[in-house]
């Protein structure tokens, strides 16, 4: 990543890399699952993809991306469930 880049920018990269991939699997798009079926850990806090373009990464940050832990996939949204996109 580079210098002042955001979450919304690795989101980018992410969705650059494995939209295909995740279409294919998922059958709908990644930016969509990281808006509504993923949540997204900034040094152990919440990120709202609301606040992806103004949060701020720094050198040595650790993200944390994953599904809610409690409830499902929401009606009319994509079912990861059966995703292997981010297998090599």
């Amino acid at each position: 990543m580079k210098r002042h880049s955001t979450v919304g920018d690795l989101v980018e990269v992410f969705v650059e890399r494995f939209e295909e991939k995740f279409r294919r699997e998922v059958g709908s798009s990644l930016r969509e699952g990281f808006s509504q079926n993923f949540n997204l850990y900034l040094r152990g806090r919440l990120i709202y993809p609301s606040k992806y373009s103004q949060t701020k990464l720094e050198e040595q940050d650790e993200v944390t991306i994953m599904r809610p832990i409690g409830g499902g996939v929401v009606p009319g949204t994509c079912d990861f469930s059966r995703a292997k996109f981010f297998e090599a």
